[in-house]
C-alpha cells in the first residue's frame, strides 16, 4: 500500500491485491476499510482507494506552500492589472483636462464615465491585492504553527 494523492482534509491511500493469490487478504481489507469510490478490478489485480484519516503536517505544509505560490502568482497578475488600469486612468484624466465641456459635451460625458469606471477598477484591484496579502499571511501563520508541531 502507498500514498496516492493528498487532499486538504484527508489522505487517500491505495491498496493493491494480486488475484487470486491475495483474494482472502483483499476480502478482509474490504471488511475493515471503506473504499473511497469504486473498487477497481484490473486483470489480476484489485485496486482500492481509501482514506486512512491522516493528513500529516508535512503534507499540509507542502499543500500550503503550493497555495502560497498560487497566491503570489495571483497577486502579481493583479499588480499588472492595477498598473495597466492606472495608466489608462491617467491617460483619460489627461484627455479630460484638455476637453472643453461646451464644445465637446458628448466626449466629455464619455470620458467622465470611463474615468469613473477606471477609478472603480483601481479601487477593486487594490482591494483584491489586499485580500491576497491577507490570505498569504494566514497561510504563513498556519505553516509556522505546523512546523512547530513537527519539531516538538
Amino acid at each position: 500500500m502507498g500514498v496516492l494523492i493528498a487532499h486538504i482534509n484527508f489522505m487517500i491511500q491505495v491498496a493493491t491485491f494480486l488475484l487470486p493469490d491475495q483474494q482472502e487478504a483483499a476480502n478482509e481489507f474490504l471488511k475493515t476499510h471503506k473504499p473511497e469510490g469504486p473498487v477497481n478490478f484490473n486483470r489480476d489485480m484489485v485496486v482500492v482507494f481509501w482514506d486512512n484519516g491522516e493528513y500529516p503536517a508535512e503534507y499540509q505544509i507542502a499543500d500550503m506552500q503550493e497555495m502560497l505560490k498560487a497566491n503570489a502568482n495571483a497577486r502579481f497578475q493583479q499588480e499588472g492589472t492595477l498598473n495597466l488600469i492606472s495608466t489608462q486612468l491617467a491617460d483619460l484624466q489627461a484627455e479630460r483636462s484638455t476637453l472643453n465641456a461646451k464644445h465637446n459635451k458628448g466626449r466629455v460625458e464619455e470620458v467622465d464615465n470611463l474615468i469613473f469606471s477606471f477609478e472603480k477598477g483601481v479601487s477593486e484591484t487594490k482591494q483584491a491585492i489586499t485580500l491576497q496579502d491577507l490570505k498569504a499571511e494566514f497561510l504563513r501563520e498556519r505553516i509556522a504553527v505546523l512546523e512547530r508541531t513537527i519539531t516538538k
